[in-house]
């Protein structure tokens, strides 16, 4: 594997292909150089270079966003949700349970589900999302902690897990304001008969 930053990679032509990505990523650049369809085309490179790199995940989670958020009408760009569905599920196969992005394409996934009036499919990611125990949350293995095995690292180690629980914490609040509303799509009753279960089922995490 190759360390480029704070990012580990495949290797070397993967990260180059990254850094080629995001160089036209219009998440990440305005202008004329964006171009969504070929920064997607190079993420995918990099994934199929090394299928199971730790980075890829957070790959996948770029490639969804891109198809979820981008729009560019004067270039005849749009959003397209059926492509990020695609990407959250790559995210959430590729990505560990006990990771914050694991949680973060569940959610990503279920607002996706519901432009595309998919109910059951946001339901189903909302409490995926509350099945996450804050306290067993991992480090993304992608992610190059300085000083690893010093007390300093292991420091850093112990604070940055802190604000990836409180993170955690922040979007299974979401979550269960989200599985409310989702479910009313059905029913009243039944919505608050699902928020009732998840207070019992999650009482005390």
């Amino acid at each position: 594997s190759v360390i480029v930053g704070r990012e580990r990679f495949g290797s070397q032509r993967a990260a180059e292909l990254v850094k080629q990505a995001r160089a036209c990523d219009p998440v990440l650049i305005a202008g004329d150089e964006a171009d969504r369809d070929k920064a997607v085309e190079l993420y995918s490179q990099a994934i199929a270079l090394h299928p199971n790199a730790d980075i890829n995940p957070h790959l996948y989670e770029r490639m969804a966003q891109l198809y979820s958020f981008i729009s560019r009408p004067a270039a005849g760009v749009s959003p397209d949700h059926a492509k990020a569905v695609v990407h959250w599920q790559g995210c959430i196969r590729s990505a560990p349970e006990k990771q914050y992005l694991w949680a973060r394409a569940h959610m990503g996934l279920a607002s996706t589900s519901l432009v595309q009036k998919d109910i059951p499919t946001a339901i189903s990611s909302y409490r995926r999302i509350l099945e996450v125990d804050p306290d067993q949350l991992e480090l993304p293995p992608s992610q190059v902690v300085r000083g690893a095995g010093t007390e300093a690292g292991a420091a850093r180690q112990r604070k940055e897990l802190e604000r990836l629980r409180g993170k955690v914490n922040g979007i299974q609040e979401r979550a269960v304001d989200k599985l409310f509303h989702a479910t009313c799509r059905f029913s009243r009753d039944a919505a608050i008969l699902a928020v009732q279960q998840v207070a019992s089922e999650y009482r005390g995490k």
